[in-house]
């Protein structure tokens, strides 16, 4: 295991430290606790691909055009659709 320090303002650590005994944890397991909600939340916006409607139209329409459709990509379509309106 290896040790992290960081600079934050008083006030804030005061926050952190609050929460952290509201729900029974120490100050090390809550911030590392939200650092790691962080981190796979970014991780998979990262993966994620988000087209604008236009570009998700043309998207769909070359793979249909070179292919059939996967069963899982045409259902996404679909709910692309709905959802557009």
């Amino acid at each position: 295991m290896t040790r992290l320090q960081l600079r934050i303002r008083d006030e804030f650590r005061n926050r952190i430290e609050d929460q952290a005994t509201r729900t029974g944890v120490t100050l090390s397991d809550y911030v590392v606790a939200a650092v790691a909600e962080k981190l796979e939340r970014d991780a998979e916006a990262a993966n994620r691909i988000q087209l604008s409607e236009e570009s998700r139209a043309w998207f769909f329409e070359v793979l249909e055009d070179t292919s059939p459709l996967p069963d899982a990509w045409a259902e996404a379509k679909n709910l692309a659709e709905e959802i557009e309106g």
